[in-house]
């Protein structure tokens, strides 16, 4: 996935992408929302740059096909005391023309992940 761009902006059998981020550590908060078992670890800014491209087979892939730039808020949150929840608040602004031709206007996003 290129933030940014809707999901299928690029679809094909083969794709890469490559992602470079500066992430600025804002606080370490380390505390429960009140009595529950759950709380805030962390919160941090990242500044980001994605790239990438999908192709059929016997194509070259020109990975800066779609590309864009944005900042996000992260905050690092557990559930349970110890299961660790990923929640971003981000903006991306796309650099490349749309495949689809349409005009280029930044994405206000939210992501929620947990790693396992």
């Amino acid at each position: 996935p290129v933030r940014g761009y809707e999901g299928d902006a690029l679809v094909d059998r083969r794709a890469a992408t490559e992602t470079a981020e500066l992430r600025l550590p804002l606080a370490l908060v380390g505390r429960s929302f009140g009595r529950l078992p759950a709380g805030t670890d962390k919160l941090s800014l990242r500044l980001f740059a994605d790239a990438g491209d999908a192709w059929g087979v016997g194509a070259s892939p020109r990975l800066a096909r779609l590309w864009s730039v944005g900042t996000e808020l992260a905050a690092d949150l557990t559930v349970n005391y110890d299961v660790p929840l990923a929640l971003r608040l981000g903006l991306a602004e796309p650099m490349a023309p749309l495949p689809t031709g349409g005009p280029r206007r930044p994405q206000l996003y939210v992501a929620f992940a947990s790693d396992f």
